[in-house]
């Protein structure tokens, strides 16, 4: 059973080796993170798989999708938590890795035997290599390397037993083997500070890289905001330029018509008003006002 929460990233242990990968790839790591960035509130990813034994939360996959968030400035992950302990997510996580997200390595897998032989002494060969995704042959090959390395050790300290001192002028094996440990873990020091370097100028490069694209995607949102609006401006001109046409055409229709109406009727009275005022001049015979009137008439006729 589990649940999905969203944790803070700070709850999350890193340090419960429980990683199924030999190293942290930083270039997927810069990948993620660009895509968390770009997504803005939005989690782009699938929700972690966590362990949690009452006190810590384990990541037994996602660990490059954790080292992302906290890299974009992410406070907190979606996560599936489920109970258990940091060696039940080590386990969840060999095959988790190896079903979804990078790929794992041979290195990585054979990393995941050992341990497993560590962990789980009772296992058979065959359940080893099903849940570390090898062959049944490369688990032996292991196994074979680890009884080899095993009895040098077993030599080495038997034969540490029974010879005498040497001189203190001469190195004896195991400090040549302490000299090499010293060498090691300094070398390993030095690579991790370069590695640390590395991941901050990748990360500077990084936010000014999202810093640029976003400035870019703005200059082309407001190019694109004007492109629009002078498009609807001129729509807007448009329409009201087509408006005004119609309108201009149908008052003009509508004064050609008015104008008509008024000269039939003009025409329909023309007769007998010239009718009336020949009445009136028979009954009071006017000659200059009877010309005057027909006069009138003919221009009204005319107009």
């Amino acid at each position: 059973m589990s649940k999905t929460e969203t944790l803070s990233i700070d709850l999350i242990r890193l340090d419960g080796d429980t990683q199924a990968r030999i190293d942290v790839h930083s270039d997927t790591v810069d990948e993620y993170a660009e895509l968390i960035t770009a997504s803005k509130t939005k989690w782009p990813f699938p929700p972690l798989t966590v362990y949690h034994d009452g006190t810590s939360y384990y990541p037994a996959d996602g660990f490059h999708r954790v080292l992302a968030a906290a890299k974009a400035g992410r406070a907190s992950i979606p996560c599936d938590v489920k109970k258990g302990t940091a060696r039940d997510a080590r386990f969840y996580g060999m095959k988790a890795n190896d079903e979804h997200g990078l790929r794992m390595s041979r290195d990585d897998r054979k990393k995941n035997v050992v341990w497993m032989l560590d962990n789980y002494p009772d296992m058979t060969q065959e359940n080893i290599a099903v849940n570390a995704g090898v062959s049944t042959r490369t688990v032996g090959s292991v196994v074979a390397d680890r009884k080899t390395t095993n009895r040098q050790i077993a030599d080495f300290e038997t034969s540490e037993t029974q010879s005498p001192s040497p001189p203190s002028t001469v190195t004896t094996p195991k400090k040549d083997a302490a000299a090499k440990a010293k060498a090691a873990a300094a070398k390993a020091k030095a690579k991790a500070k370069a590695a640390e370097e590395k991941l901050k100028e990748k990360e500077a490069a990084a936010v000014a890289k999202a810093e640029a694209k976003a400035a870019k995607d703005k200059e082309r949102a407001e190019a694109a905001g004007a492109r629009q609006k002078a498009k609807d401006d001129a729509a807007e001109a448009k329409a009201e330029a087509k408006a005004a046409k119609e309108a201009a055409k149908a008052a003009s229709l509508t004064t050609d018509g008015q104008i008509k109406n008024i000269k039939n009727l003009i025409q329909q009275h023309i007769g007998k008003l010239v009718r009336h005022l020949a009445d009136l001049h028979q009954l009071k015979p006017n000659r200059a006002a009877f010309d005057s009137s027909k006069k009138a008439c003919s221009e009204i006729k005319t107009w």
